[in-house]
């Protein structure tokens, strides 16, 4: 992994969140819980994507939320989130299987943020961090053996009991980068909002159960899908290019 590259991505695409600056509100982190089933090319380093640095896979062997997770095997994933300047946000996931894992750390900006476990099972690990001057924060997990699942970016810190994160999504919003058309497959019915980083709705649909193509016509921007089921509330975001 190549740090230089990265905060070079950091000064070209840093204007992108600068349209966030002066409000915290949770980020979505892209793919968050690794249902897309693959992983980004290093080459196309931009937000929307996990990227792999060495031993790492999706894997069906366990899940805490949805039906994947990313099996770390000495190695990690990393990605850009957008971010506001001067933030002080919360990375959060799930672990499973890394009580004993020496290597297993988050890399949040070139810090290094060890992570202590009390069981093998799914457990809960946050960690704050402040943006500082930047509009983008490079965010990456490693271990030696441990799985992740369900990655999130808040503004406070997120609870165990959030009842939220033991819930299945019952959707899925992909590809993440498009400069074509994108797809939700929804398992539920649900209300589904298209917003601008300024929270403005460009865009409002009432989907029943199953699969819908949207946003070829949305200008190239970077978008939140705001998604209701039942009165629970997801966010997740795209780039259209």
């Amino acid at each position: 992994m190549k740090f230089s590259f990265a905060f070079v991505v950091f000064i070209v695409y840093g204007f992108i969140g600068s349209t966030i600056m002066g409000q915290c509100f949770s980020i979505p982190v892209a793919d968050s819980s690794f249902e897309q089933g693959t992983l980004g090319y290093k080459e196309d380093f931009l937000p929307g994507s996990w990227y792999p640095d060495d031993g790492i896979e999706i894997s069906a062997d366990y899940a805490f939320s949805g039906d994947s997770s990313a099996h770390s095997t000495a190695g990690g994933a990393y990605q850009l989130v957008e971010v506001s300047p001067n933030t002080t946000y919360y990375l959060s996931c799930y672990v499973k299987n890394g009580l004993d894992d020496p290597f297993l750390h988050f890399l949040i900006n070139q810090q290094k943020y060890d992570l202590k476990l009390s069981s093998n099972d799914w457990t809960l690990v946050s960690q704050s961090f402040n943006s500082g001057d930047d509009t983008l924060a490079y965010i990456s997990f490693y271990s030696s053996d441990a799985y992740f699942d369900l990655f999130r970016l808040t503004c406070e810190p997120l609870l165990a009991t959030d009842e939220q994160a033991n819930q299945k999504k019952p959707f899925l919003v992909f590809p993440s980068i498009s400069s074509d058309k994108f797809t939700i497959k929804t398992q539920r019915n649900c209300s589904v909002q298209i917003l601008n980083l300024q929270g403005i709705v460009i865009e409002h649909l009432v989907l029943k159960e199953g699969t819908y193509s949207f946003g070829d016509h949305l200008p190239s921007a970077t978008y939140l899908i705001k998604i209701i089921v039942n009165k629970q509330v997801w966010i997740d975001k795209i780039v259209k290019l």
